[in-house]
């Protein structure tokens, strides 16, 4: 598997607003100081994730499979474009992976001429500089990066809007400590301008499917939420519609409970959007709030399948929270039969969850 990680920000909140709950991203991400973060419109309609200080990161669960490759793409854009504002950081395992020890492979906009380039360093260290690029305030732009970890062999690929603006080779290697692997990626505005983030994926090299940069400045992430009961014998906290509990934008106080192994919950979604049905599907992830609310050993785990004669496949224990829930996440890269993701397979997707 190739594809490792997605997210179109759809779920923290309202727009023009802080995200709701205040602890939201720390069911799914590493933040410190999440509660510096809003809601703002995305880039192709819906919404997006702005870091609003210096105070607050966001980083990756650690999602790299041993893979010495590792790229990621998303939407961006820069309330100011001043000397020194982040754009990602790539983070090794171990090492200065756990802490917001900065710069590992970081990639900066950076005053050069009086243009605004992109700027990858390593440590303190710089390796490389674009000279085509001049990002603009307040303006949305396609960044993807594909970068190599090793000591002497690495190798950078920046792509800005579908084109190649910057390339090294040689050390990309913070560390000369553990794997010769990026698992991670990390944000922070670097200086105490906006950095408005959306449209996220995360890649390696690892399997025969999405392996490789997309050098595609439309792609997009798009989210999908339930909208009707297929079936299921689980519990609402309110009302009889199992689908109302968990259909929100945002977390509430609705939700869905259940102790009998073998019950399950299983919903219709809704549809992509005609401008993401006209293009391909590079895969899909689900995702799903999960917490223990007293001692049992019971635990949720995701099903999915498409239509009603498609296979049902479970994923596995979801790792439930106790005081806040956790996000459980598995990525497909097919559909549940096996097959390529067409738009018409995404449209008829049900997930749902069943007792351990």
């Amino acid at each position: 598997m190739a594809l490792l990680w997605v997210d179109g920000f759809e779920k923290y909140g309202t727009v023009n607003a802080a995200i709701n709950p205040s602890t939201i991203l720390n069911w799914k991400y590493k933040a410190i100081a999440s509660t510096l973060a809003d809601m703002v419109p995305g880039r192709h309609g819906g919404k997006a994730l702005r870091i609003d200080s210096l105070s607050m990161y966001l980083e990756t669960p650690d999602v790299g499979t041993g893979a010495d490759t590792l790229i990621c793409g998303f939407n961006f854009k820069l309330r100011d474009c001043d000397n020194g504002s982040w754009i990602c950081d790539f983070r090794q395992p171990r090492s200065d992976g756990e802490t917001i020890g900065y710069n590992q492979l970081t990639f900066k906009c950076v005053s050069v001429n009086s243009a605004n380039q992109i700027r990858a360093i390593r440590g303190g260290t710089t390796l490389n500089t674009s000279t085509t690029v001049d990002l603009q305030t307040d303006t949305w732009y396609h960044f993807e990066a594909k970068v190599k970890c090793d000591n002497t062999n690495g190798t950078i690929n920046v792509y800005l809007d579908g084109s190649e603006v910057l390339t090294f080779t040689g050390n990309t290697k913070h560390r000369n400590v553990g794997p010769d692997t990026f698992s991670r990626v990390l944000w922070n505005t670097g200086v105490a301008d906006a950095l408005t983030i959306d449209d996220l994926y995360i890649m390696d090299t690892s399997g025969s499917k999405n392996n490789d940069a997309l050098q595609d400045d439309t792609t997009r992430v798009e989210a999908l939420s339930p909208t009707s009961d297929v079936s299921g014998n689980w519990t609402a906290s309110t009302g009889s519609d199992l689908y109302a509990m968990v259909d929100e934008d945002q977390q509430d106080a609705n939700y869905i409970k259940d102790d009998t192994t073998g019950n399950r919950a299983i919903f219709e979604m809704t549809n992509l959007s005609a401008n993401a049905a006209s293009g391909n599907v590079n895969g899909v992830m689900i995702s799903c709030d999960s917490q223990q609310t007293s001692r049992f050993t019971k635990y949720a785990k995701a099903l999915t399948q498409n239509g009603s004669g498609g296979t049902v496949q479970h994923s596995g224990n979801f790792a439930p929270g106790n005081t806040n829930p956790l996000c459980h996440t598995f990525i497909m890269e097919d559909d549940p039969d096996g097959n390529a993701w067409s738009a018409a397979t995404v449209n008829s997707l049900r997930t749902g969850v069943e007792v351990s």
